[in-house]
């Protein structure tokens, strides 16, 4: 009989005792919005740039021009030629085909303003009075 009365009030107890709440479902955490990639985009200056793509799927163009008449470009007629990225810089290079030699092209970033290098194959592919040499500024992001 005592483990009867026992049960029944521990029963009574737990039905008048008010129930635990519920811990709150918690905040949505807001994913910050993912950084633009600095590179797509048109660059004018001593050289015109245009970078396509992605990271690790760039596509770069080149085009010199200069008022005597010396023109070059890499990369226009393919839509970019691809490019590698290591850092603040990205790499083209166009290997040697037919007569013409190994040339290669490296990009380095520093804000919205690109310096473009070449080494010597890449003479063939322009005048000699241009290059795809100097600086070119970010004129238009990409969309």
């Amino acid at each position: 009989m005592k483990r009867m009365f026992g049960l029944t009030l521990l029963l009574l107890l737990a039905a008048c005792s008010k129930p635990e709440a519920a811990a709150p479902p918690p905040e949505p955490v807001a994913a910050q919005p993912a950084a633009p990639d600095p590179w797509p985009g048109k660059y004018e200056g001593d050289v015109m740039v245009n970078v396509a793509g992605f990271s690790g799927a760039y596509r770069v163009w080149l085009l010199t021009a200069r008022a005597d008449g010396c023109t070059g470009d890499l990369g226009v007629a393919d839509k970019g030629l691809p490019a590698r990225s290591e850092g603040d810089a990205l790499e083209v290079v166009v290997p040697a085909k037919d007569a013409l030699p190994q040339c290669t092209v490296r990009l380095t970033r520093t804000g919205a303003t690109v310096t473009v290098a070449e080494d010597a194959g890449c003479a063939a592919y322009h005048g000699a009075t241009c290059a795809f040499a100097g600086k070119a500024r970010r004129v238009q992001p990409a969309h």
